[in-house]
């Protein structure tokens, strides 16, 4: 009888081993791939990373890695991703984080910002664009990253409601125009205070304050003239802020009024992380994103100026 089990016991302590080292294969695989997806972008903080069967936790969002095949061809050269084993993608109903925020827009400055010679000049056609986390730091720098003299864009965090908005210098006018998606469509003064909470005026003051200086301009008003756009399509929910803040600045940033357009959310979600797994995206590939349509009725546009003092911080409607 020994001589009949013993062979029986041997051979199942064997497969067992076996199955382990399998394993222990299947992890070491996982973890190597897993280092790949990382170093697509070193700076991108990120809740999780996910593939199949492991989910690893990190820091503020949730963001999806998934397997791209070697022969998808349905990239093409300028949007293809600069790892052809993984892509980011962003899931939706999940709010866009700081980081990937920055790398869509350095992108897209770097693409408006290219010279005859394919070389990025910085600030040579457009302005503005800096980290979101950097606004309020470094002010020493800005009067030369923002001269006044051309168009300049910037996406700035209100903090306490976690909430992002758009900014635009516009030359004309010289004033700062101000695109929320939670702004009402009648704006008044309750409203324009409501809106123009302590943290979006601390970032308007940095990014602009120093063009109504005495040293580097000839006016001399401490007021930041601040235009409240209004008509806008509006956020009814606590997580599509990013995505509408891009919907305007792919919008403004090629001269469309944004209260004549619909902007499809998804749409702007699935171009967002195209343009995350592209090396270097040209300006007719942004001009060439299809996000918006034309609306059947414009919607109202009655925005409303305000002074900012850049002291006091008060806000005086015009």
């Amino acid at each position: 009888m020994m001589f009949v089990l013993f062979p029986l016991l041997m051979f199942g302590i064997m497969k067992l081993l076996s199955d382990i080292m399998l394993n222990d294969d299947v992890d070491q695989q996982e973890r190597f791939q897993f280092a790949k997806c990382r170093s697509i972008d070193r700076n991108v903080n990120r809740k999780s990373f996910v593939y199949p069967q492991r989910r690893i936790q990190a820091q503020d969002t949730t963001c999806l890695i998934t397997q791209a095949s070697n022969t998808d061809t349905s990239l093409t050269d300028e949007s293809r991703s600069d790892s052809e084993n993984a892509q980011i993608v962003m899931p939706w109903r999940e709010k866009l984080p700081d980081d990937l925020i920055n790398t869509f827009c350095d992108k897209l400055g770097d693409a408006f910002n290219t010279d005859t010679n394919g070389r990025v000049v910085p600030n040579l056609v457009i302005e503005g664009f800096l980290a979101v986390q950097a606004v309020l730091i470094d002010l020493e720098r800005r009067p030369k990253e923002i001269t006044g003299q051309k168009r300049a864009f910037q996406i700035v965090l209100d903090q306490q409601a976690a909430h992002y908005v758009l900014l635009e210098w516009d030359t004309n006018s010289r004033c700062v125009r101000l695109y929320d998606s939670f702004a009402p469509d009648a704006i008044g003064r309750s409203v324009a205070e409501w809106r123009l909470t302590s943290d979006i005026k601390n970032n308007i003051i940095a990014m602009f304050g120093h063009l109504f200086d005495e040293s580097t301009t000839t006016d001399s008003e401490p007021n930041i003239p601040v235009v409240i756009e209004d008509g806008l399509q509006q956020q009814h929910d606590a997580w599509s802020c990013g995505l509408h803040a891009l919907g305007f600045l792919l919008l403004r940033i090629f001269d469309r009024s944004v209260q004549n357009y619909d902007v499809d959310l998804r749409d702007v979600l699935a171009f967002f992380n195209q343009i995350l797994n592209s090396r270097r995206p040209s300006r007719e590939f942004f001009s060439n994103a299809e996000f918006a349509s034309k609306s059947i009725s414009p919607r109202r546009y009655t925005p409303v100026m305000v002074l900012l003092d850049k002291n006091s911080r008060d806000v005086k409607i015009c």
